[in-house]
């Protein structure tokens, strides 16, 4: 006797179908959430959001590597966060150097007295 739901002289279909392959598992959230923290660094809260994406994305990572899931939003993450977290360092460093030169033909740094 077949079971129920199944005509008679046909085995039951499990699996994707003929020609498919079985969908991959989808993207971890820490990843997504590391992708637009980064992103988000790089305009709101530079240097904190930068490094809070760069951690997040990480962790999205290795757990989107033991899933077997795709890594290219938390790659894309660290990329952008690093970037990122780059960039403001380099502004921090101009205007650290352009407070320390000042007006070098008094030697009196001119942005610092009141």
């Amino acid at each position: 006797m077949p079971p129920a739901g199944q005509p008679a002289g046909y085995a039951p279909q499990w699996g994707a179908p003929p020609g498919y392959a079985a969908p991959r598992p989808s993207t971890p959230g820490t990843a997504v959430a590391g992708f637009i923290c980064s992103l988000a660094g790089l305009f709101i809260i530079p240097v904190i959001l930068s490094i809070v994406g760069i951690v997040l994305s990480a962790s999205g990572r290795r757990e989107a590597r033991a899933r077997g899931a795709s890594t290219g939003l938390a790659t894309a993450g660290i990329w952008i966060g690093s970037v990122g977290l780059a960039l403001w360092a380099l502004f921090i460093l101009l205007i650290i150097i352009g407070i320390a030169v000042g007006d070098s033909s008094s030697g009196v740094v001119q942005a610092l007295i009141p």
